[in-house]
């Protein structure tokens, strides 16, 4: 790649130094005593070998991006824009158009359209420059961050869910504790009210009934209105909150694929649910969010072992797990399919 380089440099050297030939040449045209036809053949033919020279380097670099693109992505890349500079900035239609400013136009005019072309020209070398230091600085391994990416989203949505299940075990317990200390109280309120009435030769059905009640409305007061494993309004805020950042996160890994050119459809409806959960961990509704929690995690799992092995990273022929050594039930036709894979390649 680097010889590749190197040698679209040096083309591209040769092309400046005809270029700047052709501006003085273009610059002479018109003096007194010259036939400007006699001028211009000479240039016509320089321009005609500049722009076969500029298609066949623009071939050259693409195909020096194409091959090195898996290796080294980061350098194919600015090869990859070296040729395309050339396709958007005209190049070889502007060398072809200034042929007819030559042949006619004012010496200023067409000297002035000379000078655009070489400052081109100047552009693609500089650009040509920056891939060759790409080629000789170490490669980021932009694979291998992906799927590093993705395996740390994979941790963070394991670690909210079991928060968020050990919040809802705790919410659960607290509120039946409260409930039970309600009962306990409103029990012992109502006795001691039963034994006053009977001494006092009152109303003890009135009384117990009233203790009662008042027992009822102290069990509400501790438990409160929500159902068991509900969150509270803090507890909700704080997962809708992390859910929101493991979506931002999902995000920047769609974005880092959309560069490496990997489709991340199942990705999208992962972000989707993120949202959702972001959502519904608002309003502390506890059902809902316990399945979104299950798919979630379930869902960023299979997505990290179908990525590693779109990647072809290393490690790709481990599955992660957490906690336990067999392999889930949604992971097994999985595994299975990709060791048949590797086991047809041996054969090959």
């Amino acid at each position: 790649m680097s010889r590749d380089i190197n040698d679209a440099i040096a083309r591209v050297e040769r092309l400046q130094e005809s270029q700047a030939q052709v501006q003085r040449d273009v610059r002479a045209l018109g003096q007194p005593g010259t036939d400007r036809r006699k001028q211009t053949d000479p240039l016509l033919e320089r321009k005609d070998a500049q722009a076969t020279e500029v298609a066949d380097l623009e071939r050259q670099l693409d195909r020096t991006a194409s091959e090195f693109r898996r290796e080294r992505p980061e350098a194919a890349r600015q090869v990859q824009e070296s040729a395309d500079a050339i396709r958007d900035g005209k190049l070889k239609e502007k060398i072809r158009y200034s042929k007819g400013l030559v042949q006619g136009a004012p010496p200023d005019t067409a000297a002035g359209f000379e000078e655009q072309i070489g400052s081109d020209m100047a552009s693609l070398e500089e650009r040509l420059r920056k891939a060759a230091a790409a080629v000789a600085s170490p490669e980021r391994d932009t694979r291998a961050e992906a799927a590093n990416r993705a395996r740390a989203l994979v941790r963070g949505v394991e670690s909210m869910d079991q928060r968020m299940r050990e919040r809802q075990q705790q919410s659960g317990q607290q509120q039946s504790g409260q409930q039970q200390s309600g009962q306990q109280q409103g029990g012992q309120q109502q006795g001691g009210q039963q034994q006053g009435g009977q001494q006092q030769g009152g109303q003890p059905g009135g009384q117990q009934q009233g203790q009662a009640g008042g027992g009822q409305q102290h069990q509400q007061g501790q438990g409160g209105s929500r159902r068991p494993g509900q969150f509270g309004p803090d507890d909700a805020r704080q997962f809708a909150r992390e859910a929101r950042e493991r979506q931002n996160d999902a995000e920047q890994l769609r974005r880092d694929l959309q560069a490496l050119g990997v489709e991340a459809t199942d990705l999208d409806a992962l972000i989707a649910n993120l949202r959702a959960l972001g959502a519904i961990g608002a309003s502390s509704n506890p059902e809902p969010l316990a399945h979104l929690q299950t798919q979630l995690v379930e869902g960023f799992r299979r997505f990290e072992f179908e990525l590693r092995r779109k990647l072809g990273v290393a490690g790709a022929d481990q599955l992660f797990l957490t906690g336990a050594d067999e392999v889930p039930p949604d992971y097994r036709k999985l595994v299975e399919d990709y060791y048949r894979a590797l086991a047809r390649a041996k054969k090959k």
